[in-house]
């Protein structure tokens, strides 16, 4: 008796299920890999939005007046200085808060 895909024997079941289950293994395989790629695209995209909006701050810093608002303290002496920027901590962490707040949610 031939032994191959379609055949049957008596001591091993049926091929033909043998190999929907390994075509089915391999589909599924293949939707995991590209919903890896799919969340690694997403996180460089993600990533690269963060530099930008990064880079945005960064250059407008002076007329945003971070680092000076009611409730960054300074103080210190003659060889060394404390700054403790409260106000500015606080105004970072609400808008932090907000913004994944809005995008995190799925």
């Amino acid at each position: 008796m031939r032994h191959g895909i379609g055949h049957r024997s008596e001591s091993s079941g049926s091929c033909v299920n043998a190999t929907k289950v390994e075509s089915t293994a391999v589909v599924k395989a293949a939707a995991s890999k590209r919903k890896d790629t799919m969340t690694a695209g997403r996180a460089v995209v993600t990533l690269g939005l963060i530099l930008v909006v990064a880079g945005l701050l960064l250059e407008f810093a002076p007329a945003l007046r971070l680092g000076r608002l009611p409730g960054d303290f300074s103080f210190g002496g003659g060889n060394f200085r404390v700054y403790v920027p409260l106000g500015t901590s606080i105004l970072l962490s609400v808008l932090l808060t907000l913004l994944f707040g809005l995008f995190g949610r799925r």
